[in-house]
């Protein structure tokens, strides 16, 4: 017999640190773990690790440590937290993990049971996380950028190197040709009216191409892993997968609303203060009040940049008639401040409790924008009704200015001249600035645990916790190759029986995508029947069910453009999230490779300047030719039509979107490179689950790897699963036979 002691840290009170407790445990109770990497009946699974429940008897030192919890009057454990424990065997360090405290079994009314569960720490970050998305992680806003028309260039171009806390972060954020949803064409020659024609050709080329507000910003994967890393201060550790050839080029697509960015720089009249001048104001039957002093009419209003209006019956001196206003004006005046005559803004004049826009004008220089008419017969307003009326400024770059507001308000009396009440301000001074577009406001809408999951699945990751507490993160082929240590448990096997048994409950396994939502990759469905980018793989080893590996990740097939007059290949290629009806789609999050693309061959045309609504060519603005940019891929990196590029995140075969070659099966992709191996040789013939039972030395349970090699009569077997009772050393030994 072994001797178990497990400890346990109660629970902090008042941010004091605690030292560990060692609990009493029952006389009776068995307590046994198993540990798994990875199981082959339930292959994507991740963060297995081990877990297990037992019972504590209600001792006055659990008591204490547990609070009394089952006496709700008493106030002090929360059975939601985990409490960090630790197994030793014979006085030396087995496990640390995890407990939850399940249950407490009363009898006669008091406590005679604590049910508790102890978890590996890999199991806990499910916990951990909990129900946390990827925009609590804050981390990421240091990755912030103004939502400047220059950014979205420099990030096409070049991509943006952040530097946070002296660390610098080359090609955090970029631009990439991924559009939400204008289509692009090349063409050369024709199709020069075309508003997606990205030819530098001359005609029309201040009003084609790509514009700012087509491109969505991306972020390096491995930038999410660092915020989750500062979110939970938890430790990947270096050098493994996470900084690995495979995925430092990877980019999550910032696309939370379907459609172009919606962070607005603007500032709006709303809350400035005006201050009144005499000159040009009128008013007709009242001789008490000033001419300022007017708008404190309860009827009508102008205040803090707001102009209020309330359609009622005013009772007409000096004939007591009872007549309506019937006629309202709101006017603006900007008059740009020096050094900004030629900064492009729009004027908005709208209806705050409506959001109804009423007028707007896009301009640069001085301009004057007014409604006309709030009430007329055309638009009337009824008796009672009321109109909140102020004005906003939108620009895309810094802008100041100066803006000053005339209302007004009329009626008609018996009298043959209308009345007539006018309001002029004088000028405030304003300025527009630039808001930040933030990773954690554009980030999709996809939980923490279920994107690290994810990435689990697409590359066959396993994690174990090291001695130094660092998540380890590798693909599971390198897990095994890693260790070359070898056990011989011959002698420690009970001899009288073991069983044999296949090794897979299933007959194939399908590796797939969400269906897609692009509209390439739908089409690609229609005509092939199977999602792009899917394997089913299909063995004679076992003759079960199906199984599933599915990532909650978008998968977007790429399109590289040929010239349509010559039908020649150009070097550009891009990505589209509209639907079958062309309208803009919201997509399961999308994960590419960030391809920098230097090929000068076919420049780009890029023009500072806004759509209109309805499509088609937009208004002239600043161009540039783009010789090098950011492209979306599905592979790491080009390849050639002879040589596949290294990684790819198809499961299958696929024809290379750029280079239009079918490497078949040689095309390195997900399956080849990360699963392969394992499940060919799981689903080899020869490969049988051996189970043996086993009373195994301290020493082995105090230092084995699930990658160390077993040997038993000279068999070589891996690991699939141990469960071992602590106290006896009795184990049931669940492993592979390696094929000869």
């Amino acid at each position: 017999m072994q001797e178990l002691i497990i400890y346990i840290k109660p629970q902090q009170r008042d941010k004091v640190a605690q030292d560990y407790v060692k609990v009493d445990l029952l006389n009776d109770e068995n307590v046994s773990l198993t540990q798994v990497i990875q199981d082959i009946r339930d292959i994507d699974k991740v963060f297995t690790d081990y877990s297990r429940t037992f019972n504590l008897p209600a001792s006055e030192i659990n008591n204490k440590l547990f609070k009394h919890w089952y006496n709700p009057d008493i106030q002090g454990f929360d059975a939601n937290i985990q409490s960090e424990a630790k197994i030793e065997l014979n006085y030396q360090a087995f496990r640390e993990g995890k407990v939850k405290l399940q249950e407490v079994t009363m009898k006669d009314n008091r406590p005679h049971t604590y049910k508790i569960t102890f978890f590996g720490k890999t199991v806990s970050l499910n916990n951990l996380f909990g129900e946390d998305k990827l925009n609590n992680l804050v981390w990421m806003d240091n990755f912030k950028l103004p939502a400047l028309t220059a950014n979205v260039l420099t990030g096409l171009q070049t991509g943006h190197n952040i530097t946070v806390d002296s660390v610098a972060y080359n090609s955090a954020i970029i631009y990439p040709l991924l559009a939400h949803s204008q289509r692009y064409i090349y063409d050369a020659t024709a199709n020069l009216t075309n508003a997606g024609n990205l030819s530098i050709t001359s005609t029309n080329n201040t009003q084609r191409g790509v514009l700012p507000e087509d491109l969505k910003p991306a972020i390096k994967a491995s930038l999410i892993i660092k915020a989750i890393e500062q979110q939970y201060n938890i430790n990947f550790k270096s050098s493994e997968f996470f900084d690995s050839t495979e995925f430092s080029n990877l980019y999550l697509w910032l696309h939370r609303d379907k459609g172009k960015i919606e962070t607005e720089n603007s500032i709006s009249l709303e809350g400035q203060t005006f201050s009144c001048v005499t000159s040009g104001n009128s008013l007709r039957y009242d001789p008490v009040q000033t001419l300022c002093n007017v708008y404190t009419n309860p009827k009508t209003e102008f205040s803090s940049g707001v102009y209020t209006v309330t359609k009622e019956e005013y009772i007409f001196p000096p004939t007591g008639q009872p007549q309506p206003f019937n006629y309202f004006s709101y006017t603006v005046d900007i008059t740009p401040a020096s050094g900004f005559a030629s900064t492009p803004y729009t004027i908005v004049i709208f209806d705050t409790l409506t959001g109804d826009e009423l007028a707007s004008i896009s301009t640069v220089g001085t301009q004057t924008l007014g409604t006309g008419v709030f009430d007329s017969p055309g638009n009337p307003m009824n008796t009672g009704d009321t109109k909140k009326v102020t004005c906003k400024i939108i620009c895309s770059a810094a802008f100041q200015f100066g803006a000053n507001v005339t209302v007004g308000q009329s009626f008609l009396n018996y009298a043959p001249t209308p009345e007539y009440c006018q309001f002029n301000s004088a000028s405030t001074t304003m300025a527009v600035t630039i808001d930040d577009i933030r990773p954690t406001e554009q980030v999709p809408d996809i939980k923490v645990i279920d994107f690290l999951k994810g990435i689990f699945k697409m590359f066959n990751l396993t994690a174990f916790l090291n001695s130094d507490d660092e998540i380890v993160v590798k693909a599971l082929d390198d897990f095994y190759s890693d260790s070359t240590t070898t056990h011989d448990l011959s002698k420690y096997i009970i001899k009288d029986q073991h069983t044999v048994s296949e090794a897979l409950p299933f007959s194939n396994i399908k590796f797939d995508y969400p269906e897609p939502k692009t509209k390439l990759a739908q089409a690609f469905y229609n005509i092939n029947n199977l999602e792009y980018g899917s394997l089913n793989y299909i063995a004679d080893a076992s003759q079960g069910g199906k199984y599933e590996v599915l990532p909650p990740f978008e998968h977007m097939l790429f399109e590289r453009l040929s010239d349509v007059t010559s039908s020649v290949n150009t070097a550009v290629q891009y990505g589209l999230a509209v639907d079958d009806n062309d309208n803009s789609v919201m997509t399961a999050p999308l994960l590419f490779y960030g391809i920098y693309n230097t090929s000068i061959s076919t420049p780009i045309n890029y023009v500072d300047t806004t759509r209109p609504e309805g499509g088609g060519l937009a208004t002239a603005g600043t161009r540039t030719t783009v010789n090098n940019y950011w492209m979306p891929h599905n592979a790491n990196e080009l390849g050639s039509a002879s040589t596949a590029p290294a990684f790819n995140l198809n499961f299958g075969s696929e024809i290379n979107s750029y280079t239009l070659t079918d490497y078949g099966g040689s095309n390195n992709s997900l399956f080849q490179k990360f699963y392969q191996s394992y499940i060919q040789r799981v689903f080899n013939t020869k490969t049988r689950i051996f189970k043996f039972k086993a009373v195994l030395p301290l020493k082995f349970l105090l230092t084995y790897s699930l990658a160390d090699k077993i040997f038993i009569s000279g068999r070589a077997f891996t690991i699939n699963k141990i469960t071992t009772d602590l106290q006896t050393g009795r184990s049931t030994l669940e492993l592979l036979n390696e094929p000869s």
